[in-house]
């Protein structure tokens, strides 16, 4: 480049500085070359092979991006100054709309107090909050920075990009950063509806990283500071508080709390807080065991987030996340599926990412129990990744109990134990919860599935076995019932029965037919080993039943399988070995590879011949990628960076990059082109 003719090594700096690939005029606009002088030294660019002809006319690129850079480097800083400015003022000349383009020049030449600048800057920023919030957040802090320190800037300005900086930064899962740019935004806000939005949002942010005293004091304290003449303001405090009160297990408050803010949001016609409201009280009455007035509440909830349109459930993302959950331990887990799903394509398409991840891990337990273990796995897995990617402690951990449960379901112990351990390590130094505690008691139940009781009734022990204090009644029973089940396997039918007692009369009244099918499991287990084979398969076929009611097939299958154990035993060999095929075959399907060994012993033990386990199909074409490989196949298709989908879908570009290297080995293709052509023969193929 330093042998180049002086206006030929001015256009390779002005490339340069217009990017790697890089527009003629552009290029010669950041370089102050005119049409004659450019068209001169492009020829010169060529020749040297510095760059190369693109394929639309008079579009080039350096010849490697390490030339770029190298180019780049050499115009030294000065000159660059200069050259973004000037490439900002053509853009902004030939391109008004290119926002991304003119910001990434203001970002690089502007001064500290050019307004105009941060408002190009701020315009950017909000193009680019919902399909790239990690851009958004670096055009927003670009904007703040040019407007000078806080004392001297204004503050109406200021408050302007400090809350939609929050929003991106809580989008890409730095919480840390957006809470503290949330409690500057509060020192400059007056309104109360304004400052209770920003309240709850640091809240949010602080019960998402494990502060969860933090997050109960800063409410009650906004609350102390309303009057009842604010009944939006306040509603959505109490809102909060309800959701607050679920962190420390206080269902009661939960309750008080969510059904003020669903009285107050019916008297404003405020659909979305109503929403908000209807999924907190349902989980709140589902905590407390009040089953009637759980479901009365899930039903309400369900038709009114059914008919809210999108553009108002954005406002609320939370409700499909709380409601999500609650439709879970509810049992319905279908509608839990369908509104976890609504909620997290909502969040991707507007740049919302501080509740896809818990939604995910919502959505994984939902898939394991309707026995979709490989797409449960595979959420699970994206999970954690990106809950990795955004670096909160706390929601790593939450992932990582997903992706242990769905292991252990699949029979990959190794990967369940390894997964179970780093979640409870991540526990150190956080605050007492309601995850905490899931963390201990879903861990608890995976080790003793897995034959490791003591390390299980360890997990237990933390959240305060043998009467499980702040674990609500639904999951206790089931606690109880696995207990049950451990110490049966050791033959010790006394404290069984201890437990099945205790389960019997937690899930009593609950309405949980999952529930109710584990303590029938339990009981039936002690009937068998007390030697009362007809009851024992009787009380098995009950279980069995309950758990297909609710479309549960891997706890039907483990209920079926001691079903026929208890056939045999009672002399009905045929009916044994009819039912012990059944859930051989039902496990096979689901994929439950170590459950399903348990029926094939089973029915060896029987003399009957099981076939080994059969390596499960991948389909071809399309149908051999994954749900994850299929999502980013089609935005391959439609022309996306690896970078670009890692923003969209929330994936570091590196996991991309990993997923598209298979996503290529599974199509037999060598190009995203190939791949491109692919998802096209795909969908044109589709009725």
């Amino acid at each position: 480049v330093r042998g180049l003719p002086e206006r030929a090594r001015r256009l390779a700096w002005g490339a340069a500085v217009a990017g790697d690939a890089f527009d003629l005029d552009l290029a010669a606009a950041a370089a102050g070359l005119d049409e004659p002088a450019a068209l001169d030294a492009v020829d010169r660019l060529l020749a040297a092979q510095v760059a190369v002809p693109g394929k639309v006319a008079r579009r080039y690129r350096f010849r490697h991006p390490l030339v770029r850079r190298a180019v780049y480097d050499g115009a030294g800083e000065a000159w660059r100054l200069q050259a973004h400015a000037r490439a900002a003022e053509a853009l902004a000349a030939s391109q008004p709309g290119a926002l991304a383009a003119r910001a990434h020049h203001v970002e690089r030449s502007a001064r500290i107090g050019d307004e105009a600048a941060a408002a190009v800057l701020e315009q950017a920023g909000h193009q680019a909050a919902a399909r790239a919030p990690a851009v958004a957040a670096r055009w927003f802090e670009a904007a703040l920075r040019l407007l000078g320190p806080p004392t001297g800037s204004d503050p109406a300005r200021r408050l302007g990009l400090l809350a939609p900086l929050a929003g991106a930064l809580a989008a890409t899962g730095r919480l840390e950063r957006a809470l503290e740019t949330l409690v500057a935004a509060l020192e400059l806000v007056d309104l109360p509806d304004l400052r209770v939005r920003l309240i709850a949002a640091c809240a949010a942010c602080e019960n998402l990283l494990g502060r969860h005293g933090a997050a109960h004091a800063r409410l009650l304290a906004a609350l102390d500071a309303l009057d009842d003449r604010e009944a939006g303001a306040v509603a959505s405090l109490h809102a909060e508080l309800a959701a607050d009160a679920l962190y420390d297990s206080d269902f009661d408050a939960m309750r008080e709390w969510a059904a003020r803010a669903l009285d107050t949001a019916q008297r404003i016609d405020d659909r979305g807080l109503e929403v908000l409201a209807g999924a907190l009280l349902c989980f709140a009455e589902y905590n407390r065991g009040d089953a009637p007035a759980a479901e009365a509440a899930r039903e309400r909830t369900a038709e009114l987030l059914d008919a809210l349109p999108d553009e108002q459930l954005v406002m609320r993302l939370d409700a499909p996340y709380y409601f999500g959950f609650a439709e879970y331990f509810c049992e319905h887990y279908d509608d839990a599926i369908r509104h976890l799903r609504r909620g997290i394509a909502l969040s991707r398409a507007v740049g919302q990412g501080q509740f896809v991840v818990p939604m995910m891990v919502g959505l994984a337990h939902a898939l394991e129990t309707r026995g979709r273990l490989a797409e449960a796995a595979e959420t699970a897995d994206a999970a954690v990744e990106a809950a990795r990617l955004a670096g909160n402690r706390q929601v790593v951990g939450w992932a990582l109990v997903a992706d242990a449960w769905t292991a252990a379901a699949l029979g990959d112990t190794e990967r369940a134990r390894a997964a179970g351990e780093e979640a409870l390590a991540l526990l150190d130094g956080l605050d007492d919860s309601v995850l905490t505690r899931a963390t201990h008691a879903h861990l608890g139940i995976v080790w003793i599935d897995l034959g490791e009781r003591e390390r299980g009734l360890d997990s237990f022990r933390a959240v305060g076995l043998p009467d499980f204090p702040l674990i609500e009644p639904g999951r206790r029973a089931w606690l109880y019932a696995i207990l049950a089940l451990a110490d049966l396997a050791r033959g010790h039918r006394a404290a069984a029965e201890a437990w099945v007692a205790r389960s019997e009369e937690t899930a009593a009244g609950l309405g949980l037919p999952l529930t109710e099918a584990w303590v029938l499991l339990a009981r039936a287990g002690l009937a068998l080993a007390a030697g009362d084979a007809d009851r024992s398969a009787d009380l098995a076929l009950q279980a069995t039943e309950r758990a297909e009611s609710v479309h549960a097939p891997l706890v039907a299958a483990r209920c079926r399988t001691l079903a026929g154990q208890a056939l045999a035993a009672a002399g009905r060999r045929e009916d044994g070995v009819r039912e012990l095929t059944r859930a051989e075959s039902d496990l096979a399907v689901l994929g439950a590879a170590r459950v399903r060994d348990e029926a094939a012993r089973a029915l060896r033990r029987l003399g009957e011949r099981v076939p080994g386990r059969q390596r499960r199909g991948g389909g071809e074409g399309l149908d051999a990628l994954s749900g994850r490989e299929r999502e980013i196949a089609a935005l391959v298709a439609e022309g996306r960076t690896n970078r670009e989908i890692g923003a969209e879908i929330f994936l570091s570009e590196k996991t991309v990059e990993g997923h598209l290297t298979r996503v290529f080995a599974k199509l037999g293709v060598t190009s995203r082109a190939e791949v491109a052509e692919a998802v096209g023969r795909a969908r044109a193929a589709t009725p």
